[in-house]
């Protein structure tokens, strides 16, 4: 069988990413499942965001790509993306979680100073809440490892280095 992997971001920020993304998991022998692509199937009893997180429980392995955007807010308030992240966590779908080095070291001026003050950041839409889904990323209690890009090849090349690292891990332990 071949894995789904689910692709999880902002789309029309990141869609040269994705695409780079997609060709790589596709490259690899696996199976990238993206809205954009009609990889995800709408049903009639179900909105457009609900049939994104049916389609996740049907994969084996997520990756996340968080950028400068938020994203769409959903009715409980938080984005489709991180709503797909809760989804992968509770169905406990290995996750790749790739972050923008710039976007980390925001976070990290975010957290040096007064965290409840509004801070701008530029580029960025919506900053507190990217930082606290990267924050709720982090301190989980396992599969909790963020890997950071700064363009379209880093990326690449560090979800590759992941991927080893997991059929690396699943070979040793068979």
């Amino acid at each position: 069988m071949k894995p789904n992997i689910f692709i999880s971001s902002t789309i029309n920020d990141l869609s040269h990413l994705r695409d780079s993304i997609r060709d790589l998991i596709s490259e690899l022998g696996y199976n990238p499942i993206m809205s954009e692509y009609g990889d995800i199937g709408y049903l009639p009893s179900e909105s457009a965001e609900e049939s994104c997180y049916i389609a996740m429980k049907d994969c084996q392995m997520s990756v996340m790509i968080i950028g400068k955007r938020y994203g769409s807010i959903s009715d409980n308030g938080l984005s489709v993306t991180h709503n797909e992240f809760r989804t992968a966590r509770e169905r406990k779908i290995p996750i790749i979680f790739l972050v923008n080095e710039e976007v980390l070291s925001f976070k990290r001026v975010f957290e040096a100073n007064n965290k409840e003050q509004e801070m701008n950041f530029p580029g960025m839409e919506n900053p507190k809440k990217i930082f606290d889904l990267i924050r709720e990323f982090s301190e989980s209690k396992f599969n909790n490892g963020l890997i950071t890009y700064s363009n379209v090849q880093t990326a690449k090349n560090n979800l590759k280095g992941q991927f080893a690292h997991i059929v690396g891990d699943l070979l040793k332990r068979r």
